[in-house]
């Protein structure tokens, strides 16, 4: 039986300060992502640019990932995985509360 997906909120400072995501410059489809500094706000639309496809989540198998400007330069991280409360008590993170998951703002 397939467990069901969960969805829990983190900062991309703290899942990068651990080492549990990938660069987002990597994944960047923009044509400075050599220089630019994720969420520095200069850049009005920094998430659109980001190729979710290449965003790699460490100790993760199958998920999904929805990025989204966060408050203090940084970035909201939605994470959908069967296994994701198990994930997080592992990396001891805690995950952020009443943030929006972008599909129920539309």
């Amino acid at each position: 039986m397939k467990k069901p997906l969960h969805s829990r909120v983190f900062s991309y400072k703290e899942l990068s300060s651990k080492g549990l995501i990938t660069d987002l410059k990597e994944a960047a489809g923009c044509e400075i992502k050599r220089v630019c500094r994720i969420a520095c706000g200069n850049c009005p639309n920094v998430t659109a640019g980001i190729k979710l496809d290449e965003v790699l989540i460490v100790g993760l198998k199958s998920y999904s990932v929805i990025i989204t400007d966060a408050e203090r330069d940084d970035l909201n991280i939605f994470l959908s995985a069967e296994n994701i409360d198990d994930w997080l008590h592992d990396h001891h993170l805690t995950p952020r509360k009443n943030v929006v998951h972008p599909a129920l703002t539309s």
